[in-house]
């Protein structure tokens, strides 16, 4: 019945209403067709009954979370930096209406994150900010989004048990994400009443501003709509990818409202803290200098190039935080999961084209192999994560076999370089 009363609601909002004997609100087909188009597809698109297929694609989300981001300590610290990634520059553009000093952002980001931290014992002393916090919690509004929505996806289609282990996986995550959230309002709100907006204003300010910030979760770009195969392929490809592309957006947003102190922070900050790679101004600066060097008769690889320059006179360590930024200095790789770069797949063929699930599907063969007794395994095939592997060898005897002695002296080095991939929000 509340499926059936949205759809209403829905086509009422396409449609407009009739006042009068005239239309009124609604979505004009003949003077507006691609957004009429768009609304229909969208909403086709989410009324539509659950099929077998969704079912597959909720399955092989809930195996990548569960693999990437459950039980995972390195993903809810990434998901931490979105505080002084996203957070300070959408601060800036929306609740600020990018005007002022970056510098006021700051002190109120930090205030908001202590109230907020201290909120869930205790009431603040403020009658309107309570009351902001108090409907923000009614609504949802600092509910772990991505956390719910993948714990909600795994109940629906696998077993109680599973959906239990993920919500009890996705604990650390999913509290991360509510004190982002949380933190990233009250300092919005705090920030927008302080240049005149009244409450109302300012509790839909600060709802604008974090959903900039740290995205919404559920939905999908337009080419992942449907039930064809290319659908499904997008919907499993997209797992991860709402992240970067919601960066962008939020990059695109502040472009076009000329709002160029945010746009610099939320460029340059993940560069900072995690370095250049992964990042996409200094690839596409890269590629640049790779083609003026390939012009000039050099075929030397640009990147290798400018690292090795950096080595060669400012010293190893400068060359770490180059690559690595302030993480790296304190011995972190977090590039790969803070990178902003959008990878295309490579030569895994459909695992690649399927992302993180196809990831999980790969690497969960690997490992099966790996386990086999006299197994011929390479060792540059790729392992399931670290975590994952330390748990087989608790579990398991030594092998007896010297070819299994090797593999598993082998597997103990990889388990120390590697760098499990995480996500931010």
């Amino acid at each position: 019945m509340a499926k059936m009363q949205a759809a209403r609601d829905a086509m009422a909002a396409i449609m407009g209403r009739v006042e009068n004997g005239q239309r009124v609100g609604g979505v004009d087909a003949k003077k507006e067709p691609q957004i009429y188009q768009t609304a229909i597809e969208y909403y086709k698109d989410q009324f539509r009954n659950a099929e077998k297929a969704d079912r597959m694609v909720d399955v092989a989300k809930s195996a990548a979370t569960m693999k990437y981001l459950a039980f995972n300590p390195k993903s809810a610290l990434v998901n931490m930096t979105a505080m002084v990634t996203n957070v300070p520059a959408a601060l800036h553009a929306y609740a600020m209406d990018g005007k002022g000093s970056m510098t006021k952002v700051g002190p109120a980001l930090a205030g908001a994150a202590k109230d907020y931290g201290a909120v869930m014992a205790e009431r603040l002393e403020n009658a309107d900010e309570q009351a902001f916090i108090d409907e923000a919690h009614r609504k949802g509004y600092d509910d772990p989004q991505y956390a719910r929505d993948a714990s909600k996806t795994t109940i629906d289609s696998t077993s109680k048990a599973w959906g239990k282990a993920m919500t009890w996986g996705m604990w650390m995550f999913g509290k991360t994400e509510q004190f982002n959230r949380g933190a990233t309002m009250l300092a919005a709100y705090r920030l927008a009443r302080g240049r005149g907006l009244d409450h109302a204003e300012a509790s839909k300010t600060a709802e604008h501003t974090s959903n900039r910030a740290h995205g919404t979760t559920g939905t999908m770009p337009q080419w992942a709509w449907g039930t064809g195969i290319g659908a499904r392929v997008g919907q499993s490809l997209y797992v991860y990818q709402k992240f970067v592309h919601n960066y962008f957006q939020m990059l695109h947003e502040m472009l076009g409202a000329k709002q160029y102190k945010a746009l610099a922070y939320a460029t340059a900050a993940p560069m900072v803290l995690a370095g250049a790679t992964g990042q996409i101004l200094p690839a596409v600066a890269m590629t640049i200098l790779g083609g003026a060097m390939k012009a000039m008769g050099d075929d030397r690889d640009a990147e290798k190039f400018v690292y090795d320059t950096i080595r060669e006179y400012l010293g190893g360590g400068a060359e770490e935080i180059a690559r690595y930024g302030l993480f790296g200095a304190m011995g972190m790789n977090l590039s790969g999961s803070m990178g902003t770069t959008i990878d295309l797949p490579g030569a895994g063929g459909m695992m690649d084209l399927l992302g993180p699930a196809g990831g999980v599907v790969k690497d969960a063969r690997d490992a099966f192999g790996f386990l086999a007794p006299g197994s011929t395994a390479k060792p540059q095939r790729k392992r399931c994560r670290p975590a994952l592997l330390s748990r087989f060898r608790r579990c398991a005897r030594p092998p007896a076999s010297p070819r299994s002695r090797v593999m598993l002296s082998w597997t103990r080095a990889e388990s120390s370089t590697s760098r499990p991939p995480a996500t931010q929000l």
